[in-house]
């Protein structure tokens, strides 16, 4: 399901994701704010073959690009190893070495430290004329390949394989930048080389045009009810939540949706218990604007 905002932005939720039986705890007051609040414009590049191949040329890729897929254009290197995407509607880049991203080893691989992934990422970034001016990479997470035993589940091996050089969440105006649209990635394998880049980072604007906002009393209401998005895992099994910090950030729709403007929404953080007594980090959405 997904609720419809004003200006045509849509925030998906999931009314089922939670059963009615959680107990919610506020840990933290709620934040004291305008009735209106401004609406942020975003503004994707046009899309063409030659646009493609333009930006290919930059990776080193050579010939012409073509469909990709639904709403993607694409070109391969020439030996057909290396794969480029870029989406229609938001102008986001997908580049990767798929056997190298991926990778199926039997050792460790030798991969840089966090400090060096974050400097070739930058590096690699300018390089392409890629890197934007307000992004800042600064968290480093390993893709795990992990070795169990059957009959017990035993980790009996662990390798680092892939390390993900990510972009911080941009804010304009104080305000958080959030959602799937709104991601910067750099995919770094054995001996630093590049293997991946996701980049979704749309070129945005505060507008005269301003939203009516709901009161995060309200939105919390709503959160208790389901109409949320919810990006903790195995909601099925969480007894309770705490929540700790609620505040407003602007929603970035996905790579493949058209968004000509972001609207605000409430940012829940806290943390989820489950039926074993495992707490877990928890963080879900609610949409601001009032309908």
């Amino acid at each position: 399901m997904a609720l419809h905002t004003q200006a045509g932005t849509v925030l998906p939720t999931n009314e089922a994701g939670i059963d009615s039986s959680v107990g919610f705890t506020l840990e933290t007051s709620f934040p004291e704010l305008e009735s209106t609040f401004p609406i942020l414009e975003t503004k994707a590049p046009t899309v063409s073959s030659e646009y493609v191949e333009e930006i290919g040329q930059r990776f080193g890729f050579t010939g012409e690009a073509g469909p990709a897929g639904t709403g993607k254009i694409g070109m391969l290197s020439e030996d057909g190893t290396e794969h480029l995407m870029v989406y229609e509607k938001s102008g986001a880049i997908f580049y990767s070495v798929p056997e190298k991203m991926s990778p199926v080893v039997s050792s460790q691989p030798d991969l840089p430290s966090d400090a060096e992934a974050i400097k070739i990422a930058e590096s690699f970034l300018a390089k392409m004329n890629l890197l934007p001016s307000d992004a800042k990479l600064d968290k480093v997470v390993a893709d795990k390949q992990l070795e169990s035993e059957k009959s017990t589940g035993k980790v009996l091996e662990e390798y680092d394989v892939v390390l993900q050089v990510v972009a911080s969440a941009r804010e304009i105006n104080g305000i958080p930048i959030v959602g799937p649209g709104n991601k910067i990635k750099v995919y770094i394998g054995e001996k630093g080389e590049v293997v991946g880049l996701f980049k979704a980072w749309k070129d945005v604007e505060i507008s005269k045009e301003k939203a009516n906002i709901k009161t995060a009393e309200t939105a919390y209401t709503e959160l208790q009810n389901g109409k949320a998005m919810f990006l903790t895992a195995n909601l099925d099994t969480i007894d309770k939540v705490s929540i700790k910090n609620i505040y407003l950030a602007y929603w970035m729709e996905p790579a493949g949706e058209e968004q000509d403007s972001a609207l605000p929404v409430y940012v829940f953080e806290g943390e989820a218990v489950n039926s074993e007594s495992q707490a877990v980090p928890f963080t879900a959405y609610v949409p601001a604007t009032s309908m």
